[in-house]
């Protein structure tokens, strides 16, 4: 009768152990995790274009390509180059139905030239792949970084 009541007392302290410490915890962990697979879209009324779509725009041949593409185009201008001005010229455009690009412009500029050249650049480069909402193409507000960084060789 001992043992009887030995092993239930010590299975009521393990029963009252794992139900302080550790069912709370796998509780915790327990709990669904929601992954939003879907993109909020977001829709600019002043510049009529979406800034975020279902199917972002996308360059052709992808990101490596457009980062190669700015690459072999950039020509560092010779004023900043003697200023020493480095950093980020942030360019904004909207790519239209088409993918066509239209009014680049500079929301964030380093100046001695390198606004406008990154500006040049992005005229340069050839229509994107649009933007999809409700699988029609629509026009998008995209904003790139242009890095400009002086060599040390």
């Amino acid at each position: 009768m001992k043992n009887f009541f030995s092993s239930v007392w010590l299975s009521l302290i393990l029963s009252l152990f794992l139900a302080v410490f550790c069912i709370p915890s796998m509780m915790a962990y327990s709990e669904p995790i929601i992954i939003d697979t879907i993109p909020e879209v977001k829709f600019d009324s002043i510049s009529n274009a979406y800034i975020r779509v279902e199917k972002m725009p996308v360059y052709p041949e992808g990101e490596k390509a457009l980062m190669k593409f700015i690459s072999e185009n950039i020509k560092y201008p010779p004023k900043a180059q003697e200023a020493g001005i480095q950093g980020f010229v942030i360019v904004q455009f909207l790519i239209d139905k088409t993918g066509k690009i239209t009014d680049p412009k500079v929301v964030r500029g380093i100046g001695g030239g390198c606004d406008e050249e990154a500006i040049r650049v992005v005229k340069l480069m050839p229509a994107w792949t649009p933007g999809y909402h409700k699988a029609e193409p629509v026009p998008v507000m995209f904003t790139l970084p242009i890095r400009f960084k002086l060599s040390t060789t």
